[in-house]
């Protein structure tokens, strides 16, 4: 098993990617579809046709993530109606091989918290975080003290906070000082207050290491057993794996390495609203809530609890696509 660094989307592509073969402007090496392989890790498989595919479009497809077509890829996995009916890997890679999935980790801090509410450790998303922040009252004044979860999970808290200019290379980034710091959570409530609680989004991971301090002191779990906890039943140790901050704290804003079928497995679970064949894994209101837009961000797309909102044109159809991304 090893681990390598990358920026994925959690996505439904299957029409989009499947439409873009058409053009016939992309390189294209050979390729023989075979139908993924059934492991004992829940996931159901079949053949591309067997749920309204076209073999023949497919193999075009994964003949261009083989000639580079679609850039440096380490893999390729497509789930139609609940069926996994794709699963290519490139470069050497397997799938068994953990991949740092960055800002995709704000997502699953989501269900983090959204655990936490749904167990009754958290009352409400309109809590003030200062609740479950003891020892960092004093740095929660000046107006700060009107923040709330909710703020912290629509990136809408107000606090004064560019994490995209200097770059991330740049030790003078705001992201990388708090990842660095000896305290993140005081580094980051330790910033002023630029705007009022809820009137505008601003990309925030700080923020979202203050989530990851509240749903664990809320919950009183270490880091390891707090995935474990929410996690149960869907992903595993060999699935999913924390990384840190100096300060010991779990890197919620950037930081989980995931295997390619275990990112899928999350993200069947989010579309069947918290199920995992019969088991509820995360709450059903949950990620209702969580995926509803709540904000609008200066992208032009929506925002939910952490999770991005969007449309897109594929086979003629407008279709709104809930994902993670950076």
């Amino acid at each position: 098993m090893r681990r390598t660094s990358i920026r994925p989307a959690l996505t439904v592509v299957f029409a989009t990617l499947l439409a873009a073969t058409a053009c016939g402007s992309l390189a294209v090496a050979d390729y023989d579809y075979r139908m993924p392989v059934a492991l004992a890790d829940g996931i159901s498989t079949a053949r591309v046709e067997q749920v309204g595919g076209d073999r023949v479009q497919t193999e075009r497809l994964v003949g261009q993530f083989l000639a580079g077509s679609w850039g440096d890829q380490h893999s390729l996995l497509i789930m139609k109606d609940g069926l996994l009916v794709l699963e290519e890997y490139f470069e050497g890679w397997a799938g068994t091989d953990l991949h740092e999935v960055q800002f995709v980790s704000k997502s699953i801090t989501s269900l983090l918290v959204g655990h936490a509410i749904a167990q009754g450790w958290i009352g409400s998303v309109r809590d003030p975080i200062s609740r479950y922040l003891p020892g960092y009252e004093h740095l929660l004044v000046g107006g700060k003290e009107q923040i709330t979860i909710e703020h912290l999970l629509t990136k809408s808290s107000g606090l004064d906070w560019n994490e995209s200019d200097p770059p991330y290379t740049d030790p003078a980034n705001l992201r990388r000082q708090e990842i660095d710091s000896d305290d993140g959570v005081a580094f980051v409530l330790g910033r002023g207050l630029e705007h009022t609680p809820r009137e505008r989004w601003v990309y925030n991971g700080g923020g979202v290491t203050v989530l990851g301090e509240i749903a664990l002191n809320a919950m009183g779990l270490d880091a390891e057993n707090l995935i474990a906890e929410v996690m149960d039943g869907l992903l595993t140790n060999d699935d999913i794996q924390p990384v840190y901050q100096s300060d010991g704290r779990l890197n919620t804003a950037g930081g989980f390495f995931m295997t390619p079928r275990g990112m899928i497995k999350l993200g069947q679970a989010m579309l069947n609203e918290g199920l995992w064949g019969e088991r509820c894994v995360f709450d059903e209101d949950w990620i209702r809530a969580s995926t509803t837009s709540h904000i609008s961000t200066s992208n032009g797309r929506d925002y939910g609890y952490l999770w991005w909102i969007d449309e897109y044109r594929a086979g003629g159809e407008t279709i709104t696509v809930t994902f993670a991304t950076g």
